[in-house]
């Protein structure tokens, strides 16, 4: 019997776009209008994303109709291409110029002012992207903290007291729980094999004593009755005129007075 899966798989392009985070700079209190923050950029063609899309771990899918095709625009594609471009521009006013794009990024959009990287004090102006790891950074009284979080490894007590056990409960595992009662079955069905075994041996040796006895008592019988047949003989011809009567015979008389003394 052949077992088919079948396996819904959603229709993919072959090719892997970069996805590129668009923030519009600050300049005379102007900027372009962007109209998408994040746009994936591939061979040929540039695409806008308007919804969020589906991350599996490091891989982010988008369908269709979450991107909109923007590879003709006049602005962003040809910029990111280093392309003469024409942009719409448009007032700045609503633009943050302290961002924290994700921790460890923080992006400074026409800013001008001292900040401080671990003690450390930085005059800037303009747009900068600030990247800093395992470290602490201060803008205008802000604080950004970005640290690898380590677990310390455990040390063994120097000293510590040894409870005194009076009873140890043993907890097994449910792998520990189901080997025990496999070798439960297997013990159970070997010692059913060997009641088996003895009870058939039983039976044989007693089936062999009980023919043994009855063999044994018929030549038994055979040969009692040989030893007690009996051989008739036929009665002989006797003369009674031959026979001496014995009852005329005279007394023969014994005198005790003749018995010498002793």
């Amino acid at each position: 019997m052949t077992i088919f899966y079948l396996v819904k798989i959603p229709l993919t392009t072959k090719e892997n776009f970069r996805k590129v985070i668009v923030k519009p700079v600050i300049k005379n209190k102007t900027i372009i209008n962007v109209k998408f923050e994040k746009i994936l950029i591939g061979k040929k063609d540039t695409y806008g994303i308007k919804n969020h899309c589906d991350n599996y771990k490091k891989i982010e899918i988008c369908k269709l109709d979450q991107l909109i095709n923007i590879s003709n625009s006049s602005c962003i594609p040809r910029i990111i291409n280093s392309l003469n471009s024409s942009c719409t521009l448009t007032n700045g006013q609503h633009i943050q110029k302290i961002e924290e794009l994700k921790p460890g990024t923080i992006l400074l959009n026409g800013f001008e002012g001292i900040i401080d990287i671990d003690g450390i004090q930085k005059n800037l102006s303009g747009t900068q992207l600030i990247n800093f790891h395992n470290s602490t950074l201060k803008i205008n009284n802000q604080s950004y903290i970005n640290y690898d979080l380590v677990p310390l490894p455990a040390f063994p007590a120097v000293l510590q007291p040894a409870p005194i056990e009076k009873n140890r409960i043993e907890l097994l595992s449910l792998e520990a729980l189901k080997e025990f009662h496999i070798d439960n079955i297997r013990r159970i069905n070997l010692l059913k094999t060997a009641a088996i075994s003895n009870s058939i041996f039983s039976l044989g040796a007693i089936a062999i004593t009980a023919i043994s006895l009855t063999i044994f008592r018929k030549f038994w019988r055979k040969n009692q009755n040989n030893a007690l047949e009996i051989t008739h003989m036929s009665p002989a011809n006797i003369d009674l005129s031959k026979l001496k009567d014995h009852s005329k015979d005279e007394n023969t008389y014994i005198n005790i007075n003749n018995i010498p003394y002793f």
